[in-house]
């Protein structure tokens, strides 16, 4: 049996939900979320989501990707903010 702090997969044997709520000027409530075993797999989740927004972010957007625990509160922040310089 795993000590507590090494995994946050529940005594039910069931992992935690995540959820990745997007603001980009069309802001996406992830209702669903996604299973994952903890809040790394969650990061790692988090970062390949940011792949994804090269085709609809333009110079002057703003990109933000919300990671919430399993009760909804915030766990993690990603923002992107572009500007055009010239």
């Amino acid at each position: 049996m795993q000590p507590e702090h090494c995994s946050e997969i529940g005594r039910s044997g069931e992992m935690p939900r995540y959820y990745f709520n997007i603001h980009n000027g069309h802001p996406f409530e992830d209702l669903g979320g996604e299973d994952l075993p903890d809040e790394a797999a969650a990061w790692k989740n988090a970062l390949l989501l940011t792949r994804d927004i090269e085709d609809v972010l333009a110079p002057g957007g703003v990109w933000k990707l919300e990671v919430m625990e399993p009760d909804r509160n915030p766990l993690f922040r990603i923002e992107i903010k572009t500007e055009r310089l010239k």
